[in-house]
C-alpha cells in the first residue's frame, strides 16, 4: 500500500464501511488524540475494517484504566490503544533534577507495565 497524506486518509471517512468487519477500538492518550483517531479510522477503510472508536478525554489514561466503572470498561473494546506523547515525556524529563533522571526511564516503563497488567486483568481486549 502506498503512502497517503492526511487529507487522502480523511477522504476515506466519507466512504461506506458497512460491509467490513466491525471492531471496537478505545484510544486513551496523555495528549490530544483527535488527529490520531481520524487517521486510524480513515486507514481502517484501506484494511477492510469498520472501527467503532471511543476516545477518552484529554490526559485521562489513569482515570479510565484504574476505574473499572469508567467509560473504557463500559465500551468493552476489542482493541485498546494507549498513546503516550514523546513531547509530553520530554517536558517531564526536562523538569526533573539530576537524581530523578536516574530512575526516569524505569519509572515510566513500570507505569506502562502496570497499566497493561491492570487492563489485562479486567477486560478481554488486545492492547
Amino acid at each position: 500500500m502506498h503512502q497517503k497524506s492526511f487529507t487522502q486518509i480523511k477522504k476515506n471517512l466519507k466512504k461506506d464501511f458497512s460491509d467490513f468487519k466491525s471492531m471496537k477500538l478505545a484510544i486513551l492518550g496523555d495528549s490530544s488524540t483527535q488527529f490520531l483517531n481520524i487517521a486510524i479510522r480513515g486507514l481502517s477503510y484501506d484494511y477492510g475494517m469498520n472501527l467503532d472508536i471511543w476516545e477518552a478525554d484529554y490526559d485521562q489514561i489513569p482515570m479510565q484504566v484504574y476505574d473499572t466503572n469508567s467509560d473504557l470498561y463500559i465500551f468493552k473494546p476489542d482493541l485498546i490503544l494507549i498513546y503516550k506523547s514523546s513531547h509530553k515525556l520530554l517536558q517531564e524529563y526536562n523538569t526533573n533534577n539530576k537524581d530523578q533522571l536516574i530512575s526516569f526511564g524505569d519509572e515510566h516503563i513500570n507505569e506502562i507495565k502496570k497499566i497493561y497488567s491492570f487492563i489485562s486483568e479486567n477486560i478481554n481486549s488486545k492492547i
